[in-house]
């Protein structure tokens, strides 16, 4: 097509038309482009080696002649005599010798630009054949390139002096620059309609997979119906078009409703049964009659309110009274009741509750954000299988979001003085942050505390006090007296008057003696209970528990039970709390199932009394102040203390872990198959397992002095097969190692505020390999299934991995792959994934040769393997192209992201995160090559994306942004930049902290924004925090990179002295830690320091800095010639050679700077000198303002 284009249109002069069959009556016989190129190519090499060396100096004096023409031309204008003839002529010869030069130099750069271009042009037509705008962009291209090469040959073709002649009396020059300015245009138009072509199929895959979705389920539907209406229709041989609307209705309901529970499913894994007493009628309803409450809604609601209280006045039961009278569109309400379970008094669980709460509202399912909501949150639960690991913020974002697409919405919160310290300021600062919102209200309670009331200084707040609340309690005692008039008529005066006496705004306390007033026997006793009824509620816990203890035969029993309540970080089953009774770790861990309670339910009621609850076959206290009592007791058989608690719980769940089955070999197997080869194992009931699995390291790091069996214990299990079993089950809970590695921290952490003797009982040297190793060694021996060993490693080398010890997990996941290619083949699926698995320690060693070539060849395999139906091979593509990336080769690297995309669309989806990696990093190469608007647009997109679903604090949404700050500031849209970093600098600090190199390299991103947008003393300022602040000390190439910002800073503040000294010391420094300075800013600090030293005229120093970046290229036969450039000292040719392709380098000119260097046999001394660093993206500190 390129060629019929050429031919009718470009040319009409038949000695330049080229054949397009073998018979054509044409100069030029059939040939591709890549052919002609060639041609021109060996053309232009055949007549540079035919110049001498005098032919040379000679051009090169002609082409410097004639550049100072016109000036010679006006001296002699001065001069009209015969000088002037005599010039006139030589200028002409001179004129056309220096145009022929010039001429062929063109040439050479056109050739080293088409051929540079030509393999991405071709990929462009391989990829997106099937459209039209492609193939004629593509046609309309090659035709210009064609007219271009065939002109090129035939000038070549030519003898030298017919060269001279087509340049002086032609008009060669205008045709090759029009030539070359049509093939620029046809380049980028080319660029469009395959970005465009890129982008409609990326559409019309969705579209297929979304036809094909509705077919199958319409498919679904039209068979479903047929079944049920069959008997009834069976003339009827299709469905009408109303009826397949309907089913496909019903499908996409029933499709949003599945949807929808497995969120509400997920989120409410902890959620607890709400409260179920209810204010009594006729109480509670001043609380919107007072001043305060007024208050509040004339100033439309903008702080929050707040009900305070001391124990037992009611609060909870006036937040369900608010809830239930509550005349806003939208209520919500959370109860943080830690006696049922500490987890509720979290930050986590209280967000899940609290969305949860708000989805169930049928006005939030009408709502524009629900749907996005739901699929927020299944993202969520597809990354963490437990809601207690998402961080809160996740949550909070997405029901901050949810919030404002609804109209008013009435929040109540109870208890909040529950939790601990930090999680008051927490939620305290989000409640408040959320109130602010001009379609909420907000209402507080909690008890009087010193800290709540600083954190809601500002709040409108209503106080329960004795006074406000008596009525309430008048009218809760007349009602129950007319429930049970036969029982407590008789008393009725006389209740009254003690209730007025004592109660005191106790509304817990009135209602525990009304309930002991029912359960006597005689009038008499019920006087007597009168008359001697406790002052207080401790006072009354006391007599509870006397009555209840004086029917015990087991008051130690009755302790434990409170121990287990008191410190329980989740409600057990009543049957649980009897496992664990009869839990036995005094010699060996056993269950005794003598000391289990018999009808557990009625034993536990029957042992505590009025002092625990049962809801929904869950035990729990009846009251926080019960837990606050039992702290304080001083009775020995009932007070217990937070210390006495844990390590007695931390005993229990250790027994539980060390039980025999744990310890066996063949459960670990079967945990092990379900984790790594995804084995099908069926979930069962784990009973208190789960519980112990997941807290036994919370309560035993909380114990201050443990006696030396518990730290014995703990030490037999952490060493034991049991530790295996206990760590493949949290995986497979969890979907990672994350827990194994937060135990290990915080065994270290408690261990280092043991007593020395206590120390040497825990040794945690060996935590998490040696149990492994053991159980490896193990499934050795046993000589059973050969795979088990390296299963076991396998997961080994996973742990090691997560906890940074990279040489390790990099022996060992060499051992798994070599021992499991050795047994299964190295085509097995299993031997695959530890290869694959293993490979991925060479990018985290920077060893990127082996990378690249690893992942090569499994892309290779898996596509035979596997097949192309799954991501497998695309994934190693796309780590094959990230090792390229790094190392720059960027031509491979858009070549194997491209095609990793191609297949990753059709396996994955677009918006799959492996499809949105490979198109991250597929926009790092386009960045890096100069193609900074279409990696901008890259980034853009998987920014939008990861954030509308997922949140602004998304790990790759964040990544994204921070790479379209770099895309911005290149494109001098500094305002979009600035917006961009400030949001990612705040993200990051937030979740990652603001030392770690994800931030700081947003931090420098935002110095190098603040260079080129010229906000010189800001950017001053910035360099001189993170320096001061030793942000960067662990990290010298993030070093230089600031640096080199601040020298800059100080040249163009007017002190290039300054300037000097830190970029003379940078290098400095690169020389002493790493031979040659081995680090790619510093290529560029060298650049910028030669400027600088030039200026001030060091140009034999400015020289010297580029020793040792280029050797001399050694021939076969010279072989044995020492080739280091620290035992040979360059030549100052060389070094300037090397200075100029650095340079060239530096400009995005990589091809001309291979180029230059081949021209002068020389080459670079190390490729990994250029590699990029690893960043989260790092600064590009290449493309910079400069001197």
């Amino acid at each position: 097509m390129g060629v019929d284009l050429f031919n009718q249109q470009l040319t009409s002069d038949p000695r330049k038309r080229i054949a397009t069959t073998s018979t054509s009556n044409f100069q030029h016989g059939p040939c591709k482009v890549e052919d002609l190129l060639k041609t021109v190519v060996s053309l232009d090499e055949t007549r540079k080696k035919n110049r001498s060396a005098a032919q040379s100096r000679i051009e090169t004096a002609l082409i410097a002649i004639n550049s100072h023409a016109k000036a010679i031309d006006v001296l002699i204008q001065q001069q009209p005599d015969i000088t002037a003839v005599v010039w006139g002529a030589f200028r002409f010869l001179i004129g056309v010798a220096a145009r022929e030069i010039e001429g062929s130099e063109k040439i050479n750069e056109a050739l080293v630009s088409i051929v540079e271009n030509l393999e991405r042009w071709n990929k462009y037509i391989d990829l997106f054949d099937e459209f039209e705008g492609v193939r004629k962009a593509a046609a309309r291209l090659f035709s210009q390139i064609i007219n271009f090469l065939v002109r090129a040959r035939i000038y070549y073709q030519k003898s030298r002096a017919a060269r001279h002649i087509k340049i002086a009396f032609s008009t060669w020059s205008e045709k090759y620059k029009s030539i070359m300015n049509l093939i620029d245009q046809e380049s980028s138009s080319l660029e469009r309609q395959a970005s465009l072509a890129f982008q409609i199929r990326c559409l019309r895959n969705q579209k297929v997979q979304e036809d094909r979705s509705a077919v199958e389920q319409l498919e679904v539907s039209k068979q479903e119906l047929f079944r049920k209406e069959s008997s009834a229709r069976t003339q009827e041989t299709q469905l009408s078009v109303a009826n397949v609307t309907a089913n496909l209705r019903r499908v996409q309901d029933a499709t949003e409703r599945l949807e929808h529970s497995t969120a509400m499913n997920w989120l409410s894994q902890n959620r607890a049964p709400r409260p179920i007493s209810s204010a009594e009628e006729g109480t509670c309803v001043w609380i919107p009659q007072c001043k305060p409450w007024r208050s509040w809604v004339n100033d439309e609601y903008s702080k929050p309110l707040c009900i305070l209280g001391s124990p037992g006045t009611g609060k909870s039961t006036a937040a369900q009274h608010l809830c239930k009278t509550s005349t806003a569109k939208i209520t919500i309400s959370h109860f943080f009741r830690s006696t049922m379970s500490n987890d509720l008094a979290k930050p986590t669980p209280f967000a899940a509750a609290v969305l949860y709460d708000l989805l169930q509202d049928e006005i939030v399912k009408s709502t524009d954000g629900y749907i996005m909501t739901i699929k927020q949150i299944l993202a969520l639960s597809f990354s963490q299988k437990l809601v207690n690991d998402v961080p809160f913020h996740k949550l909070w974002v997405i029901f901050e979001a949810l919030v404002k697409t609804v109209p008013e919405v009435m929040m109540i919160f109870d208890g909040l003085d529950e939790c601990d310290e930090c999680t008051r300021t927490e939620l305290s600062t989000a409640i408040i942050a959320l109130s602010l919102l001009p379609n909420t209200r907000a209402i507080v309670s909690f008890r009087c505390h010193p800290q709540l009331e600083i954190l809601f200084q500002h709040a409108f707040k209503i106080e329960l006090t004795p006074a406000s609340v008596m009525s309430d309690i008048g009218l809760y005692v007349n009602a129950e007296i007319r429930r049970h008039p036969q029982i407590l008529e008789p008393l009725k005066e006389e209740l009254l008057e003690t209730v007025s006496r004592s109660a005191r705004g106790m509304f817990l306390w009135t209602v525990i003696l009304v309930d002991e007033l029912k359960h006597t026997a005689t009038l008499k006793e019920q006087r007597h209970c009168l008359t001697t009824v406790p002052p207080d509620l401790f006072t009354f816990y006391t007599k509870l528990l006397q009555d209840t203890g004086s029917r015990l035969h087991s008051k130690p029993l009755r302790k434990e039970i409170f121990l287990i309540l008191v410190g329980l970080r989740q409600a057990l089953r009543c049957q649980e709390i009897s496992f664990v009774l009869s839990l036995k770790h005094e010699t060996t861990t056993m269950v005794d199932n003598h000391d289990a309670l018999i009808e557990s339910d009625e034993a536990l009621s029957r042992i505590c009394g009025y002092l625990v609850r049962i809801s929904d076959g869950r035990i729990h206290l009846m009251h926080e102040t019960v837990k606050d009592y039992l702290l304080c007791h001083e009775d020995p058989l009932t007070h217990v203390s937070h210390d006495e608690a844990d390590a007695y719980l931390a005993f229990k769940c250790l027994a539980a872990l060390s039980q025999e089955e744990y310890r066996s070999l063949n459960r670990i197997a079967i945990l092990i198959r379900q984790n790594v080869s995804a084995a099908a194992v069926e979930d069962e009931d784990k009973y208190f397992y789960q519980y112990a699995a997941t807290h036994w390291y919370g309560h035993l790091v909380a114990v201050k002095d443990p006696e030396a069996r518990l730290v014995q214990l703990a030490a037999s299990f952490l060493q034991g097969n049991e530790f295996v079993s206990w760590s493949e089950f949290v995986y497979h809970l969890s979907g990672s190692q994350g827990m194994t590695l937060e135990v290990e921290s915080k065994l270290r952490i408690w261990k280092d505020g043991l007593e020395d003797e206590m120390k040497n009982l825990l040794p945690l040297g060996n935590y998490f390999a040696g149990p492994y190793r053991a159980a490896a060694d193990g499934f050795d021996e046993n000589a059973g299934d050969k795979t088990l060993p390296f299963l076991t490693l396998y997961q080994l080398g996973e742990f090691l991995n997560l906890s940074t010890r990279i040489e390790e997990a990099f022996q060992v996941k060499k051992t798994v792959a070599e021992g499991l290619i050795k047994l299964l083949g190295e085509r097995n699926p299993l031997a695959l994934k530890a290869e694959s698995a293993f490979a991925l320690e060479y990018l985290g060693q920077r060893r990127f040769p082996e990378a690249e070539a690893t992942f090569g060849r499994l892309a290779q395999i898996q596509r035979e393997v596997i097949g192309t139906d799954r991501p497998d091979c695309f994934q190693s593509l796309q780590r094959q192209g990230m090792a390229e990336l790094w190392m720059t080769k960027f031509v491979e690297a858009d070549l194997n992201l491209t095609e990793s995309l191609q297949g990753l669309l059709s396996t994955t989806g677009p918006q799959s995160f492996l499809f949105l990696m490979s198109q991250l990093t597929l926009g790092q190469v386009l960045e890096y090559r100069g193609e900074v608007r279409r990696a901008t647009l890259d980034y853009e997109h998987v920014w939008r994306y990861r954030r509308s679903t997922l949140g602004p604090d998304n790990p790759m949404a964040v990544w994204a942004q921070c790479a379209m700050v770099s895309g911005y500031r290149k494109l001098r849209r500094y305002e979009e930049a600035e917006n961009s970093v400030v949001e990612v600098i705040d993200a990051r600090t937030r979740t990652l902290g603001p030392r770690t190199a994800s931030t700081v390299d947003a931090v420098i991103q935002r110095l190098v924004l603040y260079l080129d947008s010229e906000r010189f003393s800001e950017a001053l300022e910035m360099a001189e925090y993170i320096l001061d602040g030793n942000l960067v000390d662990e990290w010298f190439e993030r070093t230089c990179q600031v640096e080199h910002v601040r020298a800059l800073l100080e040249l163009f503040t007017g002190n290039i002295g300054v300037a000097i000294d830190i970029l003379e010391t940078s290098v400095d420094e690169a020389l002493k830690r790493n031979e040659g300075g081995r680090v790619r800013s510093i290529l560029w600090v060298r650049l910028d320091l030669a400027t600088l030293l030039r200026r001030k005229g060091r140009d034999d120093d400015a020289l010297m800095l580029f020793d040792d970046i280029v050797t001399r290229i050694v021939s076969e036969s010279n072989t044995s010639v020492p080739v280091s450039t620290w035992e040979l000292t360059q030549s100052p040719h060389d070094l300037q050679i090397a200075e100029e392709a650095l340079r060239l380098v530096r400009e995005i000119k990589i091809y001309e700077a291979e180029v230059l260097l081949k021209q002068n046999e020389l080459k670079w001394a190390r490729q990994e000198d250029f590699w990029i660093l690893e960043g989260n993206p790092p600064a590009d500190t290449a493309c910079m303002k400069r001197p």
